[in-house]
């Protein structure tokens, strides 16, 4: 969602259809016209590019510390449900989806402070969710290869075609349940093992680990 909230909410409304994109706007104080075009349908893309479980949609902390220092809203940026997106362009750090204070994996919610400011909260343990915690890893060389699959998504034709068949087949299960993925020797995220997924589009139920 790219756009601000006003009241305390859960991060899992879905921008495509707005059920009153007038009551909206003015919850967010923005202009009708403005809130439409920061919607994810704005974006021309389809809903198998966006990532359907929004637990599993990640966010930039350092891009919601700017949020704080200019005071205003936390808010979430328009690419980040994009099943291409794991990092930040614009901080390359990966995004996250773990509470930096307890570290639980969950939705983040919005709140509104007593200042009148809404900022992004983790549901668990009520903390801010903000970068100054700790040092991310710099994800340049990741960054490269995420641009790609986003050009690939967005000009659609052949490209597209290899990059969703390549995902397919990397998270078709073989003869023994597990995907194709898990057998390239690379390092499970947090030490788990890839879930098995036969959908059309498997980025779209990933977390960004993997």
């Amino acid at each position: 969602m790219d756009f601000r909230k006003a009241r305390t909410h859960n991060s899992s409304i879905t921008t495509f259809r707005p059920t009153s994109p007038r009551l909206w706007a003015l919850a967010c104080r923005l202009r009708q016209v403005d809130l439409e075009q920061l919607s994810l349908k704005a974006t021309g893309r389809s809903r198998a590019s966006f990532v359907s479980d929004a637990a599993h949609r990640g966010v930039c902390p350092a891009c919601l510390d700017e949020d704080a220092e200019e005071g205003r809203d936390h808010y979430c940026r328009q690419s980040w449900p994009c099943v291409e997106a794991v990092v930040c362009p614009r901080h390359r750090i990966g995004l996250e989806i773990n509470c930096g204070g307890c570290f639980r994996s969950c939705l983040f919610q919005f709140r509104s402070t007593p200042d009148g400011v809404v900022r992004l909260v983790c549901r668990d343990c009520d903390a801010v969710v903000w970068a100054r915690r700790f040092q991310r890893r710099d994800q340049t060389d990741l960054l490269q290869v995420v641009s790609l699959v986003g050009e690939a998504i967005g000009k659609g034709g052949s490209e597209f075609e290899c990059t969703e068949t390549a995902s397919r087949f990397l998270w078709t299960p073989r003869p023994e349940g597990m995907p194709y993925i898990a057998a390239l020797g690379l390092s499970l995220p947090y030490g788990q093992r890839p879930s098995v997924t036969a959908g059309a589009a498997p980025l779209a139920s990933l977390p960004p680990a993997w």
